[in-house]
């Protein structure tokens, strides 16, 4: 069996990231969730999710500059 796929879900709303990751987790992945843009790149630097579901509007800031700082920092194959 192959090794599941890894997730991140950075997203601040605890219904809609619970039912993200219980779907996908359905479907088979391993999914990491944070509410914090900045826990999300320090996550996607450590752990080099395969994908990331990003919310754009989050506590600690614009989740376009979370995009852009991961990209800058290395986060996996955004760099």
């Amino acid at each position: 069996m192959n090794q599941a796929s890894h997730l991140l879900v950075i997203e601040d709303d605890p219904a809609v990231a619970t039912a993200s990751a219980m779907e996908l987790e359905r479907e088979g992945y391993a999914v990491t969730w944070t509410t914090s843009g900045a826990e999300g790149v320090r996550i996607a630097r450590d752990q080099n999710p395969h994908l990331i579901i990003l919310d754009v509007r989050l506590p600690d800031g614009s989740g376009f500059d979370f995009c852009r700082r991961c990209a800058s920092q290395a986060c996996g194959s955004l760099s």
